[in-house]
């Protein structure tokens, strides 16, 4: 199912701001905040909790990324935030990406864990592999190995 969203601001820092209208699985808005080099190529990109574009103090969790380039545009790493329900960094995982001579990649590593994201009932535990979950209302995430 595709959510609706609008732009709510776009600042020539290239700092896209959009706020994610209520699905039926989240009854509650998003907002995410997506940054750009000077070479519009995306170096962060976040999801928060709420309406307000400016509050950050709420994290999605597992949805927290960023982005490095070498100075032609070849991406050489990775790097997934997630975070703890206090909104604590939680570590997370990296990627790192080589090029050869004709920048072609020729390598990349894998973090050993993924994020695995869901939606349930506010009021039913979850666990993944025995593992409970964190959750946000009716979202959940976890670091899945």
């Amino acid at each position: 199912m595709r959510r609706s969203s609008k732009v709510l601001k776009c600042e020539s820092s290239k700092v896209w701001v959009t706020a994610q209208m209520p699905s039926s699985v989240f009854f509650v808005p998003l907002c995410e905040t997506i940054r750009e080099n000077d070479r519009s190529k995306v170096t962060s990109a976040n999801r928060y909790w709420g309406s307000d574009v400016s509050n950050t103090n709420s994290p999605v969790l597992g949805q927290q990324y960023s982005y490095e380039y070498d100075p032609i545009g070849n991406r050489i790493s990775t790097d997934n935030f997630p975070f703890t329900g206090e909104g604590v960094p939680a570590g997370g995982g990296s990627s790192q990406y080589s090029a050869n001579e004709l920048n072609q990649y020729v390598s990349r590593t894998v973090p050993p864990t993924a994020s695995i994201i869901g939606s349930a009932p506010a009021n039913v535990d979850v666990s993944v592999n025995g593992v409970a979950v964190e959750k946000q209302g009716t979202y959940w995430h976890m670091e899945g190995t």
